[in-house]
């Protein structure tokens, strides 16, 4: 929103329920199966309570949520010194979070990128495993799970879900504004939130309302593991009633001073959406040939590895901004969203409040390990490696 423009409330809504279905549905049919002026919100263990906010008025994406998905590929970098100079002739390798092509890509036409290359690289790497080791499923493990999470050269895709939300920072009693990526189950208990509360015929969600939005509780248990370390709620409040104290849900209107900090952020749409590029593609294909060089895979340059590659020079677009739908972010300044290739700068703006740290522009050094999905990259079989590049290149 331009700052000289007259603020009207009514402009911010509720997201209809539909719309978050339709992320939904593009995440479901995207992500492979089988088997700037603020920073971003970091969870700490125990209770945090968030808002989450409606969309920015004026985004062409009509849903308050956008999903990030991105591989951590080791690279080859320069060291630099204390003060930030590059050593000459010393470099060391990173694990550098690298978009995936078919959520974050656009044509020229604006249409979704129909392939991503580390998504065809581990189509084929399973396929070959598989007959390799046809009668050896323990031996297909061991070799296929270097691929996941929690090994340190792990390459399969990890998501996020990406919303504004006010996050409350206890040492400073106030709500404050952030871009929360959530881990998937986060999302989940959302989702189930959603359907507990889902009575009355209501068109839109629990949660974004600026006047009837519910604020939720997310408690994260660091002892535990996987799906169990997070819990997600509505908070409840007590209330003195006529049969005593009452628990109830407490609805927490957002005020005009928190709408009008939202509207000058870039939308959540835009941050994430047409971000993919051919410098993008380069860090791929360098984090893939690291990886296929150190396991012996030889899967860089055969013939399907060669057609997807081709299809994505062809299409992916030679800077980040170029094609329509991924233009307008010039307020925000996230780190890794505005450096025209689609990798994380692992710096820029971000407030010093408590709880707050990089997000998508995060970076890990080799041996750390970014929390991550475990999911495996679809595979057909058919003649040659069978892979998806054929289905979706075909006749094209």
């Amino acid at each position: 929103m331009e700052r000289d423009k007259v603020f009207n409330r009514k402009e911010f809504r509720g997201t209809k329920l539909s719309e978050v279905a339709k992320a939904n549905e593009r995440y479901d049919n995207l992500f492979p199966k089988k088997g700037g002026e603020h920073g971003y919100v970091k969870l700490t263990d125990g209770e945090n309570y968030l808002r989450i906010c409606p969309v920015v008025p004026g985004s062409a994406g009509k849903s308050y949520l956008e999903v990030s998905v991105k591989s951590f590929m080791s690279m080859k970098v320069p060291i630099k010194d204390d003060e930030g100079n590059v050593l000459p002739g010393q470099s060391k390798f990173k694990k550098l979070p690298v978009l995936n092509a078919k959520f974050h890509g656009l044509t020229a036409s604006g249409e979704p990128l129909k392939v991503d290359l580390v998504d065809e690289y581990l189509n084929i790497l399973h396929l070959r495993l598989k007959r390799k080791h046809k009668d050896n499923k323990e031996a297909f493990n061991e070799e296929w799970d270097k691929t996941k999470y929690p090994s340190v050269d792990s390459i399969h895709p990890s998501s996020r879900w990406c919303m504004y939300v006010l996050q409350y920072i206890e040492l400073e009693e106030k709500w404050v504004l952030g871009l929360f990526e959530a881990p998937v189950t986060v999302k989940r208990g959302l989702d189930k939130l959603e359907k507990v509360y889902e009575g009355g015929g209501r068109e839109t969600d629990l949660f974004t309302d600026p006047d009837n939005g519910y604020p939720v509780k997310v408690v994260l248990d660091k002892t535990k593991k996987g799906n169990e370390m997070y819990n997600v709620t509505i908070p409840k409040q007590s209330k003195q009633t006529e049969n005593g104290m009452e628990d109830f849900m407490a609805k927490r209107p957002m005020s005009n001073e928190q709408l009008m900090e939202l509207a000058e952020q870039p939308p959540v749409h835009e941050l994430y959406r047409g971000r993919y590029n051919k410098e993008t593609l380069e860090q791929q294909k360098e984090g893939l040939s690291f990886f296929d060089k150190k396991y012996g895979h030889g899967i860089v340059g055969c013939s399907e590895w060669c057609r997807a590659v081709e299809y994505l020079e062809r299409e992916a677009p030679s800077a980040t901004g170029e094609y329509e739908g991924s233009s307008k972010t010039s307020k925000g300044g996230f780190p890794g969203m505005n450096n025209g290739n689609g990798i994380a700068n692992g710096s820029g703006p971000g407030i010093t409040s408590v709880g707050m740290v990089s997000g998508p522009g995060t970076t890990a050094e080799v041996n750390e390990v970014p929390e991550r999905t475990t999911t495996v990259a679809s595979v057909t079989e058919e003649e040659g490696d069978g892979t998806s590049i054929d289905n979706i290149l075909n006749g094209l």
